[in-house]
Formats: structure tokens, C-alpha cells, sequence
């Protein structure tokens, strides 16, 4: 039994460690890429003068939205995460998933210093002033995604799967969110969305290895297989969804795409391809894992 635990926990280390370091090579990638390229930045600066093919309805109401996004919001929203924990008697993976939360949203910043932007093609100068500084990768899609996979972290182990899909959602809102409300361009959108997962899956690891002896280890099954399957469906299902919004936005605000608005449709494919594509390794790598309550733990 104790060789099961060990190999259960051993794979679950192993789904997490790779996550992460998709997430991390991609955020590398897209920096090298997009960032300090004079393609990417003109790629990216027409997706951002694109984004209201998406209708000034909808930027008006994600300027708005983000606006409530203050640092007194992420407080409460920590404060929340550790409630839950504590109402769940698992105050220790409560501090440890809004720990993590912190350590995204600082690091990012840190991010920003050190993977600097500079001007390298002539639409960078039509860019406002706060976008013409170091802003990879975006600080609010690092909060929102950090924060909906601290969510899965305290919440119940069959929860997780489908509650992805649901992190997904949130994910996707404050990813195309910052590009729609003219904070951010695209690529610091999908930045702030894999610095999240590089961060929180690594929190998981931690919680994971240093607690072995506080998480119990769901066995392996035919239906917990099944609902892998069918919840990475449902995120594809949920992205297709979203995606196919901003496109009919996109196609019914504007009489035909001019190419500034393509470059912006392609760009949030990937935005949104993202979103639901980290919740759902995160959801399902820590399906596995139920952590026991205070009374239980030694």
C-alpha cells in the first residue's frame, strides 16, 4: 500500500513538474518570440489597436470590471481562499494556495523589470505611454489566473476536474479582459496566464511533497480517467464557446475584419486557448489529491 502511495504521488508530482515547465518554456518562448521581435511587436500592436472589432460595449464594460480589481479587492479574495480553507480544516494548503498568489502577482513585476520592452518597429510609438514600458507579463491575468487556481487547490478533490472548466472561464475574463480595456497588449495577457500556472504549480508541489503524510491519494480509475477525458472536452467545449463570441463580436461590430482586427482574433484564440488550457492540467493533476482535514493530520 505505502509503494501505491508512493508511486500515486510520484505521478501526480510528475503531471504538475511537466505543466510547469510547458508553462515555463512557453513564457520564454513568447518573450523571445513576440517581445523582442520586430514580427511579434507588430503582430501584437495590431491585435491591440484590433481589440474593438470586439465592440465598444464590450471594452467599456472590461475597463469597468478591471477598475474593481484594487489591491484591497485581492486582500479579500486572499482572505476568501483562506476562509475556505478554514471551513474545510485545511488552514495549512489555505496559506500555502494564497501564498502562492502573492509570490505570482510580486514575481511578475519582478518579470517585468528584468524581460524588458523596447521600441523596435514604428507602430510601437502609437502605443500609450504606460504600454511603451515593461508590462510582461500582465499583473491583473497573473491575479485573476492565480487566483482561480488557488481556488482549485482548496476546494474538494472531485471538484477539481470540473472546476477547471470554471477556472477557465475566469482565466479567459481577465486575459482578453486587459487587452479589451486597453491595459495590456496580447502578449503580456498570455504571460501573466503561464507565469500563474509556472507559479501555483509549483506551490502544488511543494504542498504535495512536504505533506505526504497529511493528503490522502484517490486510486487510479477507469472513471476517473473518464472524467479527465470528458472535462478536457468540457474545456475545449468552454473555449470553443468563448472564443466563438469574440469572433461573432468581432464579425457583427465591424463591417468586415481590416487586418489589424485579424491579427487581434488570432491573438485571442491564443489568449483564450491558454486560459482553459492551464486550469484543466492544474484541476487534473491535483484531482488525486485530497487533503485531509486538521483533526486527522498528526
Amino acid at each position: 500500500m505505502a509503494a501505491d502511495a508512493s508511486q500515486q504521488r510520484a505521478a501526480v508530482v510528475r503531471r504538475l513538474l511537466s505543466g510547469v515547465g510547458i508553462c515555463g518554456a512557453l513564457l520564454v518562448i513568447g518573450y523571445f518570440s513576440v517581445v523582442s521581435t520586430r514580427w511579434g511587436h507588430s503582430l501584437d500592436n495590431d491585435a491591440y489597436f484590433g481589440r474593438d472589432a470586439s465592440g465598444r460595449s464590450v471594452v467599456k464594460f472590461d475597463g469597468e470590471f478591471l477598475d474593481h480589481v484594487t489591491k484591497g479587492t485581492l486582500l479579500l479574495l486572499l482572505v476568501a481562499v483562506f476562509l475556505v480553507s478554514l471551513v474545510r480544516r485545511i488552514p495549512v494548503i489555505g496559506v500555502c494556495a494564497a501564498a502562492g498568489v502573492v509570490v505570482a502577482v510580486a514575481g511578475a513585476e519582478v518579470l517585468k523589470k528584468v524581460l524588458p520592452w523596447e521600441v523596435l518597429v514604428p507602430s510601437d510609438l502609437q502605443l500609450g505611454l504606460g504600454l511603451q514600458a515593461e508590462t510582461y507579463p500582465s499583473g491583473h491575468a497573473t491575479i485573476g489566473s492565480s487566483l482561480a487556481l488557488a481556488g482549485l487547490m482548496v476546494c474538494p478533490a472531485n471538484w477539481r476536474a470540473w472546476g477547471s472548466v470554471v477556472a477557465g472561464m475566469v482565466c479567459a475574463m481577465f486575459g482578453t479582459g486587459v487587452v479589451f480595456a486597453g491595459w495590456h497588449r496580447p502578449s503580456d495577457a498570455v504571460g501573466g496566464i503561464l507565469w500563474a500556472g509556472v507559479v501555483k504549480g509549483l506551490v502544488a508541489v511543494l504542498a504535495v511533497t512536504l505533506r505526504k503524510s497529511s493528503i490522502d491519494l484517490v486510486p487510479q480509475t477507469a472513471a476517473r480517467a473518464k472524467l479527465r477525458r470528458q472535462t478536457i472536452v468540457g474545456s475545449i467545449a468552454a473555449a470553443f464557446v468563448t472564443y466563438g463570441a469574440i469572433v461573432i463580436a468581432a464579425l457583427t461590430a465591424n463591417s468586415g475584419l481590416p487586418d489589424a482586427d485579424r491579427a487581434f482574433v488570432i491573438l485571442a484564440g491564443v489568449i483564450v486557448a491558454g486560459a482553459f488550457a492551464v486550469p484543466n492540467w492544474f484541476g487534473n493533476a491535483l484531482s488525486a489529491v485530497q487533503w485531509q482535514v486538521t483533526s486527522d493530520q498528526s
